[in-house]
């Protein structure tokens, strides 16, 4: 796995150095060459970024269904950490996210988001795909759900490096 890449939204110092400390996976801030007054257009993150081989760190979550088609079936992965009420984010509410997701998962730096957008929440994942330029839902797991774990990795393993769609659910 090739580690995580900071989107624009989410380039967070301080969230960036917390996972160097841990050192259980490589982040990477989001390039200051990209960088603009008014932002930088989300066709030129997938352009730019996800060629490099890390998977995409963003809290925008409209970003895959805005740009499904300039997104390749085959890419590094998309991970939106978002809020279920969908209020707006703030750098320390999405640090509290992922560090109740990590608590929750600790297998988290051994997964492969490679051709997923996985959207994690303060109540859940959403495992979703691209196919056909298109952002396709495959499986919501709460973790309230006693199989989240299991479910959520047999999603990844059936799918990772393949071209082939996720059944409708993995009942």
């Amino acid at each position: 796995m090739a580690g995580y890449q900071l989107d624009e939204c989410m380039d967070y110092k301080r969230l960036a150095l917390a996972c160097q400390r841990q050192g259980l996976t490589s982040v990477y801030r989001f390039p200051r060459s990209l960088k603009t007054r008014i932002g930088t257009k989300d066709r030129e993150v997938v352009a730019r970024l996800l060629p490099k081989g890390s998977a995409l760190l963003t809290t925008d979550r409209t970003f895959a269904d805005d740009n499904a088609e300039f997104i390749d079936e085959r890419h590094p992965g998309i991970v939106i950490v978002a809020n279920f009420a969908k209020k707006p984010l703030r750098s320390k509410d999405v640090e509290r996210t992922l560090a109740a997701f990590k608590e929750r998962f600790p297998d988290w730096p051994n997964i492969d988001p490679s051709n997923f957008v996985i959207e994690i929440s303060e109540v859940g994942v959403h495992v979703s795909r691209i196919l056909d330029r298109k952002l396709e839902a495959c499986e919501l797991l709460t973790f309230d759900m006693p199989d989240w774990i299991e479910r959520f990795r047999r999603a990844l393993e059936l799918n990772t490096n393949s071209a082939n769609p996720l059944p409708p659910s993995l009942d």
